[in-house]
């Protein structure tokens, strides 16, 4: 994303600058008093973006201040009505790029993020919002702010990945059984399926979906917060309150490496440059196929762009920028790691310009995963093309590698299979046959024999017969192939789809989502409980101005346990509890319905659980769209042994989608509860939100208890003021689809 213009939403200096207020110790105005020294140590212009990580910082911050008996709780309740109102009125002037230009508090004056906020509360309620920096420094406040955006940055980037992932199954579904040659060293090699290619590159975006998920799990669990400037502080600050109502699992072991790291951007620059690196890949092989020599495939009209001059061009603009877009990735991922090659153990100020390369890569990547999902999932391969591109799907000898094993079978050495085939294809060169499929059986015979092999006993006429890249691809048999059978990947694409899918896990997404948070008071040592705060209604935004593309969210990811649940969200039973991590499914294992026809014993599972589930189903008595997110859906799942079956609640709720889809699903008389009445333009919102997460309402059976529900669900609520359940959003989406 191009740097926002720095006079965009913030004021320019007054001409009676006073001085700074951390700049007490000097004579007279400081660095204020000179406009470009105050326009150049600002990071207002690209920081703005981390506004509600500040504020939920903030109030967790409050809250262990008054716990600990640093201010009152009237204080802390100044505090948190003000930074509520502070929010509110960011959020009512979002516009432009980042999204948040229009507030008036924005200075570049006071240089950042965190001290246009603390100035702007402390306008609003005075020495309450004085007292709110005690025990706390930019330093600590900073590496905080980054690590919450980081977080709630991963969930957006996972969901992008997702809808990736989901198209290259998509492709491989409808078109993977067709033959086309693989390369290597950009010679005709093998050859394979398309199937097998988008198993192989949806291998390579599942391994960044679990890098991120690690960044998440593990590098992204200690709480900077308390670290103060370098070395703490004497006062009786209580960092693992303030940590465990962040979500992170402890403080942070060192008070100097805490402010002075930024190893956790450097680990998303490498997950974005390694990302990007797979986009470009992909960019430079389809632009390969798209071209009038090989014509392997043809991009939708959309993602192609036309010519000035040349009137037939359709160029594949599109997949050129992602190609193109990857070296400045690496740019910003090679500019951090400069920075902090060279700096001692302690906070300098050259930090501050680690967001400036962070926000951007992630921009880019972001609009990059996105853009790619969009072509994978319209992309028609041309397999009459194909068959005769190159002089013919066989040109290229693809099967000598197959001919050579199938002599391995007969008991003849590898390497001397490996001569025979050799001689055979000079032979076929030489005769001007273009294929070893033309090959005599009695030429193969005496290719064995010159190698003093008539003891192999082999039908060299079976053997030929089984050449061919339509037959190879039938044969190939070890696992992770790129041809048709077992092993192949209609078996390993669904288990990875399985093993990949779920919420970015670790300490799970926390943030400002679902209404501000606000901390209730606790007493020492206990971790305060996050709740939203009841806004006024107001008129909702359209869903790009609450998270725009570029700007994500923060936001809330639900887990609840059966001791402590948030409001909104259901408590789950052991067993049925929501995935938080890579590693634990949070979609339909789609191995059982993908490409069930090939395999029997797999259809005979599906079918054996379907009979317990739409049994279970009768027995609970509660129509489908009146399921999700109850009591009744949770016996449900029980009574069909769903857990047994490794099913969780969204591969069980897809199961009884298609079922219904089937025609096989009994009906049951009328709902349980009804949909909450919403305005005219809640509706209106809310049914753009769901276009905008899964493409249309009538795709929304994706939405129940996955991450983008989650988040749909504190996007809707936050615009709103609403507090509505994951079951009472489900009825209204389930109505407007209807």
């Amino acid at each position: 994303m191009p740097t926002r213009n720095k006079s965009q939403g913030a004021s320019p200096p007054s001409s009676a600058t006073a001085a700074k207020p951390w700049e007490h110790a000097k004579s007279g105005e400081g660095s204020g008093s000179d406009p470009l020294a105050a326009s150049f140590v600002e990071s207002l212009s690209y920081d703005t973006r981390l506004y509600a990580a500040d504020i939920f910082g903030s109030l967790a911050h409050a809250a262990m201040l008054e716990s600990v008996g640093l201010i009152s709780r009237s204080d802390q309740d100044a505090i948190t009505s003000g930074l509520a109102e502070i929010k509110s009125e960011i959020e009512s002037a979002m516009h432009g790029p980042g999204g948040v230009a229009g507030w008036a508090g924005w200075k570049v004056e006071l240089e950042d993020v965190h001290m246009c906020i603390e100035s702007a509360l402390i306008a609003k309620i005075g020495d309450a919002g004085r007292k709110l920096h005690t025990g706390r420094s930019r330093n600590d406040q900073v590496a905080l702010d980054l690590r919450l955006w980081l977080r709630d940055a991963a969930v957006t980037m996972t969901i992008a990945i997702d809808d990736l992932l989901s198209a290259f199954r998509t492709v491989a579904k409808g078109q993977g059984e067709i033959v086309l040659p693989g390369y290597t060293h950009m010679q005709r090699a093998q050859p394979i399926t398309v199937g097998a290619e988008m198993n192989a590159w949806h291998a390579m975006f599942t391994r960044d979906r679990h890098l991120i998920n690690n960044l998440c799990a593990s590098n992204l669990t200690d709480c900077p917060l308390g670290s103060g400037a370098l070395a703490g502080s004497v006062l009786p600050l209580d960092r693992e309150m303030t940590a465990s109502a962040l979500g992170f699992s402890s403080p942070s072991a060192s008070s100097i490496d805490s402010t002075a790291s930024r190893d956790e951007a450097l680990d998303l620059l490498y997950t974005l440059a390694r990302t990007s690196m797979h986009l470009s890949r992909l960019a430079e092989q389809w632009i390969i196929y798209a071209t009038t020599e090989f014509g392997f495939l043809t991009l939708d009209e959309r993602f192609t762009t036309g010519s000035s001059m040349m009137p037939q061009k359709r160029n594949p603009d599109m997949l050129e920028l992602i190609r193109g877009r990857c070296g400045g990735i690496y740019g910003h991922l090679m500019a951090l790691l400069t920075i902090c090659k060279g700096l001692p153990i302690g906070y300098n100020r050259d930090l501050q310009e680690d967001k400036r390369h962070v926000f951007a890569a992630y921009d880019t990547v972001l609009e990059c995963v996105r853009m790619a999902a969009r072509i994978v999932a319209t992309v028609k391969f041309t397999p009459e093309r194909i068959r005769v591109a190159g002089g013919g799907l066989d040109r290229g000898h693809l099967d000598a590698t197959v001919l050579a094993e199938q002599l391995v079978n007969a008991a003849v050495p590898f390497r001397t299979a490996h001569q025979v085939v050799g001689a055979l294809v000079q032979l076929c060169d030489s005769t001007g046959r273009t294929s070893l499929q033309q090959l005599k059986p009695n030429e193969l015979i005496e290719a064995l024999k010159s190698r003093n092999l008539e003891w192999a006993r082999v039908d060299a006429a079976a053997i030929i017969g089984m050449l061919g890249a339509e037959n190879v691809v039938r044969a190939y048999a070890s696992h992770g192939h790129a041809g048709t059978g077992r092993g192949g990947y209609k078996q390993t694409m669904p288990r990875a789809a399985e093993q990949g899918a779920g919420g970015v896990g670790g300490a799970g997404g926390v943030g400002s989502a679902g209404g501000l948070p606000t901390v209730a008071p606790v007493t020492k040592r206990h971790a305060p409980a996050i709740v939203p705060v009841k806004q006024p209604v107001h008129e909702p935004a359209l869903p790009s101005q609450i998270a725009p593309t570029n700007t994500p969210a923060i936001v809330t990811i639900p887990t609840a346990s059966p001791q402590e649940g948030r409001p909104g969200t259901p408590i789950l039973r052991k067993g049925h509890s929501r995935a938080t991590s890579i590693d634990s499914p949070n979609v339909e294992p789609e191995a059982t319905v993908l490409f069930a026809d090939d395999d029997t014993n797999g259809a005979a599972t599906v079918s054996q659980f379907n009979q317990r589930l739409i049994a279970a189903y009768v027995e609970v008595g509660r129509t489908l769209d009146d399921l999700p997110y109850t009591e009744e859906f949770i016996r449900m799942c029980e009574l069909a042994s769903a857990t047994e079956a490794g099913m969780n609640e969204h591969a069980v709720f897809r199961r009884l989608q298609n079922i219904r889809k089937a025609g096989k699903l009994p009906p049951i008389g009328r709902a349980s509860s009804r949909a909450p009445r919403l305005s005219e333009a809640e509706e209106g919102w809310l049914a753009n939100a769901v276009v905008e997460t899964v493409g249309s309402l009538g795709q929304r059976d994706q939405l129940p208890f996955t991450t983008r529900f989650d988040i749909l669900l504190n996007r809707f609520n936050e615009s709103t003021g609403r507090s509505l359940s994951p079951h009472d959003l489900w009825r209204v989406v389930a109505k407007l689809a209807k």
